[in-house]
């Protein structure tokens, strides 16, 4: 629309016209939006893939100090806690993980210094490195059915003061637990074939 054209037809067109050039203005950008493939349900963003939910993400500005995370999301399974999905959420003290999740991410709750105590449903197969890496915990409940902790998983925990490795661990990663001073219990289960300077 050209806007001195239709001044010279009608004032009302000149009304209308000057309605949809802001609009026309914003739909690539409305459009670019609509693309990004990361949804946000609630207080969570996420992605989906293969009939999977993997949490991404938290409201940043939520300063709750107990995190729920649910099983379902939309009629699918949260499968996987995404890389830097709560890295830094420095106020979280609690987290419940569904039964639904067999993956942790990498970073997924580095730096979590408030979180003292987490157990891990015996559907997680994997902790990914640097999972609770420098987080405040005390005490870590791993699931039964964990088959590889991650390298520098745990590193960094200085509050934690034991530690029991299921018999499902058949791996370790490198410096897994490095710097947990406070670590003085230590039980490694019957499966563990390679323990990486941990």
């Amino acid at each position: 629309c050209l806007i001195a054209d239709v001044r010279r037809q009608s004032p009302a067109l000149e009304t209308k016209c000057a309605m949809i050039t802001p609009f026309k203005l914003l739909l690539p950008i409305l459009l670019l939006l609509l693309a990004i493939p990361v949804t946000v349900q609630g207080e969570f963003t996420y992605t989906t893939n293969n009939g999977a939910i993997t949490i991404t993400g938290w409201n940043p500005y939520n300063v709750a100090t107990s995190l729920d995370i649910p099983a379902i999301i939309n009629d699918l399974p949260v499968a996987a806690i995404g890389v830097y999905a709560f890295s830094f959420c420095t106020a979280l003290t609690n987290v419940t993980i569904p039964d639904s999740v067999t993956d942790i991410g990498s970073y997924a709750f580095n730096e979590c210094h408030s979180l003292t105590s987490v157990t891990i449903p015996n559907s997680v197969t994997s902790i990914e490195q640097w999972a609770f890496a420098n987080s405040g915990l005390t005490n870590a409940t791993i699931g039964t059915s964990v088959t590889s902790i991650g390298p520098n998983a745990f590193q960094g925990c200085y509050t934690l003061t034991s530690i029991t490795i299921p018999d499902s661990v058949t791996s370790i990663g490198y410096e897994a637990f490095a710097f947990d001073q406070g670590l003085t219990n230590v039980v490694i289960g019957n499966s563990v074939t390679n323990i990486a300077d941990a």
